[in-house]
């Protein structure tokens, strides 16, 4: 059984698996590129080739037809904010957005070419995370609100041991 919390292509190779009864693993097959299916109103939005390796199994190829998560399903349970830690990167938005969503989409799941906001504070901001084209569980694009990381309380209170409270008039 897949779930978000899997790497992209091992949802895709569990799918594979459990609608087939098959135990096909990384080792036994490779996976093409995955593309938009062809055609006006074709069945699934992705055609995906994949290939035996030879003497692991299986052989030959078989083209795949299957629908993609699109981004924009996890807007339904977008937070107030997906908080980012650390510089604003992709990777370190993506690991926001994976501590909250429980999901595991990597670099390879999303565009490398998306413009970064010049500055994340406490204020929520909107930003547009877009899927690659590549990717092989994903598509489409989610607005997000992303901020500045909470800052740890013990990395706020520089000073634990206070010099106590005294009767003041």
């Amino acid at each position: 059984m897949y779930n978000v919390s899997m790497l992209a292509k091992d949802q895709v190779l569990a799918l594979i698996n459990d609608e087939n009864l098959l135990n096909l693993t990384f080792d036994s097959v490779s996976f093409g590129v995955p593309t938009a299916a062809p055609g006006e109103t074709p069945q699934r939005d992705t055609e995906l080739v994949i290939e035996g390796i030879p003497g692991k199994g299986y052989k030959g190829t078989a083209t795949l037809l299957y629908n993609r998560i699109p981004l924009q399903a996890f807007e339904d349970a977008v937070p107030s904010a997906i908080q980012v830690e650390g510089d604003i990167t992709l990777q370190n938005i993506l690991n926001g957005f994976n501590a909250f969503y429980g999901s595991n989409l990597q670099l390879d799941d999303i565009r490398s070419d998306l413009a970064m906001p010049a500055v994340l504070t406490s204020t929520p901001q909107q930003w547009t995370m877009i899927a690659a084209a590549g990717s092989y569980a994903y598509r489409g694009q989610v607005v997000l609100n992303i901020q500045a990381a909470d800052v740890d309380l013990a990395v706020a209170v520089t000073k634990p041991v206070l010099d106590g409270l005294t009767l003041t008039m």
